[in-house]
């Protein structure tokens, strides 16, 4: 595309999309561009464009079958060297625009772009920064690729007249804008207070198990992620890690346990509270005026570890699936705080719940007495019920946006 042409394109999608257009304005103000250098943001994604061009895709458009497979038009779940992914931002960013060169040629004119990507690092905006500009200093290498800037969030829902313990889970931000300085607080003191927590457990450890040669410094080395501490399962994390230097399968359970009495606790101690919560992650995004809350893998969510006896009697005595129930009950409350999506296309590693999308999709024969096939039914059964948006990808941490 000509620069001129390249330029008009840009503005008229800012037209159609006037709320991005307010989102693209606080960014290049941001990043110091003259008035008029709006258009070298011309490949940032807001999330109204994202919102009108997701129900033009179907599932086969998140997955990537083959080098340049035309179908293959969006992972909208992606990870950086800045949480535990294996990109940096300059070879996600080519290796991307590689491929959305290559489907332009192959691909009519859809009313989709020809690849749209999303860069949603655990819990950080680390590297949205250097991928703005990237992105506003190449804006012409970029022209077929859609990028979104996005943040994939650690939370947890507590309601104990459902749950034994709170649930973790994870929540998608798309379209956020990187120079809000209060996402940017929010974010630090969420990793200050998980920090603590992941501090206060090794010390813990070490008070119980002084001949096990524990410390906070040999545990970062053993686990790195440790070290960054972002996204959930720090506590699994720190399970494994004291459980191979006890080297005693009779404490397994009593380190298991002794590893999650933070984030199991429904009111730990505010300076160790390891997860962001619901209300305040909407309060946050509410607050920030762009973007929107979708919700990331949520059949991935192992509702059985957080559920009640009692809420288990309970739907027993009614004949309901407790894990299906309160599923239920923790989308409708996610509805009416706002949320707009379900990873409803997300690519599965477990083949149970891969084949099961495939039964949702037509690829294979519906098996109705097949578990997986029932869960995965739950979530395009609610997104399809409240009119939400089907997000997904790769939930890619390697380096290839075609996989896991």
């Amino acid at each position: 595309m000509e620069r001129e042409t390249l330029k008009q394109t840009f503005w008229d999608r800012l037209f159609f999309y006037p709320t991005d257009a307010h989102y693209i304005q606080a960014l290049a103000l941001n990043l110091g561009l003259k008035n008029g250098e709006e258009y070298r943001l011309f490949s940032v994604m807001g999330a109204q464009e994202l919102s009108n061009t997701l129900p033009l895709a179907v599932y086969r458009n998140f997955q990537a079958i083959g080098p340049n497979d035309p179908m293959f038009r969006f992972n909208l779940h992606l990870h950086t060297q800045a949480s535990d992914g294996a990109f940096d931002v300059k070879e996600l960013l080519e290796q991307a625009a590689t491929y959305a060169d290559a489907i332009a040629s192959l691909v009519p004119n859809d009313g989709m772009p020809a690849l749209t990507i999303a860069v949603t690092d655990h819990d950080c905006m680390d590297n949205l920064l250097p991928v703005l500009k990237e992105l506003t200093q190449h804006y012409e290498k970029y022209q077929n690729l859609r990028v979104v800037l996005g943040i994939e969030m650690g939370a947890v829902w507590k309601d104990q007249s459902m749950q034994r313990v709170p649930m973790e889970y994870e929540l998608m931000f798309y379209g956020v804008n990187p120079f809000d300085e209060n996402i940017k607080l929010f974010l630090q003191l969420h990793q200050e207070t998980r920090n603590k927590a992941r501090d206060e457990i090794i010390r813990r450890l070490v008070e119980r198990y002084p001949w096990a040669d524990i410390s906070k410094e040999d545990a970062l080395a053993q686990d790195p992620l440790l070290a960054k501490n972002q996204g959930l399962g720090y506590a699994e994390r720190l399970t494994r890690y004291a459980v191979s230097k006890v080297n005693d399968a009779s404490r397994n359970e009593e380190i298991k346990h002794l590893c999650h009495t933070i984030n199991h606790d429904f009111n730990p101690p505010a300076e160790l509270d390891p997860y962001q919560n619901t209300d305040d992650i909407f309060d946050l995004w509410i607050q920030s005026g762009f973007g929107f809350l979708g919700v990331a893998h949520p059949a991935k969510i192992n509702a059985g570890k957080f559920l009640s006896q009692s809420f288990i009697d309970t739907c027993n005595n009614r004949c309901l699936d407790a894990g299906q129930e309160i599923l239920w009950q923790f989308m409708l409350m996610l509805k009416n705080k706002g949320i707009r999506a379900l990873e409803t296309n997300y690519q599965f590693d477990n083949a149970a719940l891969q084949d099961a999308q495939k039964m949702i999709t037509g690829e294979l024969a519906v098996n109705p007495n097949y578990g997986a096939y029932l869960w995965v039914k739950l979530f395009n059964d609610f997104k399809n019920l409240y009119g939400l948006l089907g997000t997904g990808g790769y939930d890619s941490h390697n380096k290839l946006i075609t996989t896991r």
